[in-house]
């Protein structure tokens, strides 16, 4: 299989499993900048998670493209690296740490996920957003139209070799498999956005539930300062409970006590000074 067969044939893949936008062998810049393969991104304005396909359809093509770090430089634009190669060209233990691997069975026209890459954030410079904008069109036109071209000529061919009857009844069975592969594809889809928006709501509810555990955390190690109480022990509602009790006590206790204080000093003050007698006798005996 070439090259360029095999790249339209991933995109066409893509396209219909994930429902991704696609771009196929288009550079991401101005001249000299990376051109993948295959380069798609959700349709999602916070997390488009754009990743780059390499087609490679040789072994020297492959370990000339890994040898020279090739496929590094796609990594500035896009969270991930796959290549994809015809099956049993390579093994995962093959490829770069952190980039994944798909591999093409032509026999049954199917693509296989052999390694998933590992994704990291990435956001799209403005300049490579435009690209995309402004090329992007064009370049799907041309592959659906050439896509649209081969089927034609598969089906001239084929009326040729087995007559017109015969050739209606084999693209009647192909054009259902066509619409049930389509239908299956679309709901693979469906499936898969449901499993992202899941996704990003478990990471939320983490994130929430982090949130509160750290207020919880906070929280109780004031109230423990506040009673008095060693942080590393782990006590219950009820010694809680006893504790506040033993505090309000002592608080009372204290009052108490402070009370007792003034009256003591008040008789004390009280004893000291003079009674009514002896102030007549201290003022007799200076007469």
């Amino acid at each position: 299989m070439k090259h360029d067969e095999l790249m339209i044939r991933l995109a066409d893949y893509l396209s219909g499993i994930s429902g991704r936008m696609m771009w196929t062998d288009m550079q991401l810049g101005p001249s000299g900048s990376p051109r993948p393969d295959v380069f798609a991104m959700d349709k999602s304005f916070m997390h488009p998670k754009p990743v780059a396909y390499e087609v490679k359809v040789s072994l020297s093509d492959f370990r000339s493209d890994v040898t020279k770090g090739k496929w590094q430089s796609y990594l500035e634009f896009s969270g991930a690296v796959i290549f994809v190669v015809p099956k049993g060209l390579i093994t995962k233990n093959d490829v770069p740490n952190g980039c994944g691997l798909m591999t093409y069975n032509e026999e049954a026209d199917t693509f296989a996920s052999v390694k998933k890459p590992t994704l990291h954030p990435v956001t799209l410079p403005q300049r490579v957003m435009l690209k995309l904008l402004i090329d992007g069109a064009d370049r799907v036109h041309q592959v659906n139209r050439r896509h649209l071209l081969d089927e034609y000529q598969i089906e001239k061919r084929v009326r040729k070799a087995l007559g017109d009857e015969v050739a209606a009844a084999v693209f009647d069975i192909r054009k259902a498999e066509q619409r049930r592969d389509y239908e299956l594809a679309r709901i693979q889809g469906q499936i898969d956005s449901a499993k992202r928006r899941a996704e990003h709501l478990q990471e939320d509810m983490k994130r929430e539930r982090a949130r509160v555990d750290d207020f919880a955390a906070k929280a109780y190690a004031d109230l423990y300062q506040i009673l008095g109480i060693d942080p590393g022990q782990s006590l219950g509602a009820y010694q809680f409970q006893q504790r506040i009790r033993e505090l309000r006590e002592a608080l009372c206790r204290d009052t108490a006590i402070v009370d007792l204080e003034n009256q003591i000093d008040q008789i004390r003050k009280a004893i000291s000074r003079p009674t009514p007698m002896e102030k007549l006798r201290a003022a007799g005996g200076g007469l």
